[in-house]
């Protein structure tokens, strides 16, 4: 009888470590038509205010005469993150220097997470 509670004692074990392991969680982050030409946009992932996960984008250079070329939209990224809630904290940068910060909300595991960052309409 020891030997089969040992085995299943195991397996539980084993199912609750799986439960909690990180795994690829896509997200898409969906500029508008004027955010195409900005400096570069950071996105950063945070669980109980720290960064887990952080990435940046730049978009690369023209080859003719070095300008930035726009970026293709959507910006795809895919962190590996454990199960749970996460906010989410993006930074735009344009030309001027000038960063607008958006904040989201990610719950792991989502399917097909699509985050619009459309500046806010007045």
């Amino acid at each position: 009888m020891a030997p089969f509670i040992l085995v299943i004692g195991l397996l539980l074990a084993g199912r609750s470590v799986q439960i909690e392991m990180p795994r690829d969680q896509e997200v898409r982050f969906v500029l508008s038509p004027t955010q195409r030409n900005v400096r570069s946009v950071r996105v950063a992932y945070l669980e109980a205010g720290e960064a887990i996960s952080v990435v940046q984008f730049q978009p690369a250079a023209n080859s003719e005469d070095g300008s930035d070329q726009p970026y293709q939209a959507p910006l795809v990224h895919t962190p590996s993150l454990k199960p749970g809630p996460y906010d989410v904290t993006i930074d735009i940068e344009d030309h001027n220097g000038v960063v607008r910060s958006i904040s989201r909300r990610l719950i792991v595991p989502s399917e097909q997470v699509t985050i619009r960052l459309d500046p806010p309409t007045p």
